[in-house]
């Protein structure tokens, strides 16, 4: 996280709610300067919570270092602007021990009805199973759950891309014969925080860009990181539905 004050309070509320309890949070800071660390931390006596400064800003940098310090078999990442049902980590766990697999995606969904992003949702998860048939794996940003081990082994996320490390991960699992499963009952919320335009128009060129070269190194369109950037969440934060 990056300046996540407002969002990332909501986050672990939907962590606090969890039915399975079995877990760790690990929140790793790009260095904010607004009262992210101080509003984590008024989380500690209520989750099992370790709050790392990061010594660089960096995505993929921030995400390694914290699947590093994990404790657990399983990394679940997740983004500060991200929301998940109260019952989402005991489904993850039961496809887990059920099947054994190493690597699972969650479905994205909208924070709320509306026309336009469930069309825009529909196409991106349609588009992303296909491109998984056909040999080239995509992810859907947040909600990667990985075998720690098999993250270790296909050489964790480039910390030199700019965007798309999500994408560049599930296809070196791909590419060392990891197929990734979906979960159909089991989503997350994806903020639409930046613009739907907006982000429809950057996800597309990040996607084709990734699909031609693998991973994103530099883009001519720049994509905005921390929560300082973008508008503040609605004061209601009860649970998804």
């Amino acid at each position: 996280c990056l300046n996540e004050e407002h969002y990332l309070p909501i986050i672990l509320q939907d962590l606090q709610k969890q039915t399975k309890k079995n877990f760790e949070v690990i929140i790793v800071d790009g260095g904010s300067v607004d009262q992210t660390r101080e509003k984590a931390l008024a989380f500690e006596k209520s989750l099992p919570l370790r709050f790392i400064k990061s010594d660089k800003r960096g995505v993929s940098y921030q995400r390694n270092l914290g699947a590093k310090e994990a404790k657990g078999a399983y990394l679940f990442f997740l983004d500060a602007d991200t929301r998940i049902d109260s019952d989402t980590l005991e489904k993850v766990g039961g496809y887990v021990e059920r099947e054994k697999r190493l690597l699972y995606l969650l479905l994205p969904k909208p924070e709320k009805f509306n026309i336009i992003h469930t069309i825009l949702f529909g196409i991106s998860t349609a588009s992303v199973i296909f491109l998984q048939k056909i040999g080239k794996a995509f992810s859907f940003g947040p909600g990667i759950v990985i075998d720690k081990d098999l993250f270790e082994k296909i050489g964790k996320f480039d910390e030199k891309a700019y965007v798309a490390e999500d994408h560049n991960l599930v296809w070196k699992a791909w590419q060392a014969g990891v197929k990734a499963r979906f979960m159909p009952d089991v989503k997350y919320v994806f903020s639409m925080r930046r613009g739907t335009l907006k982000i429809a128009l950057q996800y597309a060129v990040f996607s084709a860009m990734t699909f031609f070269n693998g991973i994103v190194y530099s883009s001519p369109i720049k994509y905005n990181m921390g929560g300082s950037a973008h508008k503040l969440p609605k004061k209601e934060t009860k649970e998804t539905k």
